[in-house]
């Protein structure tokens, strides 16, 4: 898939297996897809369209076959996804009931995920900024370096993170669990239920954290 022109990359998971990392030595994306079932008798099929500066992929429904085609292809989709590395703008994911593992990313704009059940693994990720919602799923992060403003925000299910630093960072915990450790940066954070843990290697500028309800523990 070609990246003339494209400022953003949105990726769209829906009940696979994804696994997404930059590069070298590319100077197009690679996407691998295997199909499988998606939801009840549908099978999966991978779509890719550029729209302006954006590229979309996604793995979408194609239509329903019989019993016997989902007795032979019970697993999930798998969809393997190479980024160059000389690609800095906007990626966009939409991880939908879908295991995903994400690393090695290295961007100048923004990194956007939003989580929908499933897990994720998100590791060793350099971005100018960063928008993360997790909701009723399992998510680990681990190395995220983020120059400007990282918004973290959990609506159900679980948030861990270890090694994190950002020069701003936004932390809610509606529902769920966030568990964050390592933490370099100032830090505005908020828990309305649930449990909030943050741990701080060092602390180099403000931390407030409001506390509505749950459980909010705090470690220096």
């Amino acid at each position: 898939l070609s990246l003339d022109g494209i400022q953003t990359i949105v990726i769209e998971a829906n009940a696979c297996q994804l696994a997404a990392s930059q590069e070298e030595n590319l100077d197009q994306v690679q996407a691998n897809f295997k199909s499988g079932v998606l939801f009840g008798n549908d099978y999966a099929q991978l779509e890719t369209e550029t729209s302006g500066n954006t590229l979309y992929i996604r793995v979408s429904r194609h239509r329903s076959f019989s019993w016997n085609f989902r007795e032979k292809n019970i697993s999930y989709s798998k969809l393997d996804i190479s980024i160059p590395s000389s690609y800095h703008g906007n990626i966009q994911f939409e991880l939908n009931a879908s295991d995903s593992m994400i690393q090695d990313l290295h961007l100048d704009e923004t990194l956007q995920i939003t989580v929908q059940a499933g897990n994720l693994r998100l590791q060793e990720v350099e971005a100018n900024e960063m928008q993360f919602s997790n909701n009723g799923s399992k998510t680990t992060m681990e190395q995220i370096l983020i120059s400007e403003n990282a918004s973290l925000s959990c609506n159900a299910g679980a948030v861990y993170g270890d090694t994190l630093e950002a020069g701003n960072f936004l932390i809610q915990n509606y529902a769920g669990k966030t568990d964050l450790k390592g933490i370099t940066g100032r830090v505005t954070g908020d828990c309305s239920a649930g449990a909030l843990s943050l741990s701080f290697v060092q602390v180099t500028s403000d931390i407030q954290v409001d506390a509505n309800a749950g459980n909010t523990q705090l470690t220096f």
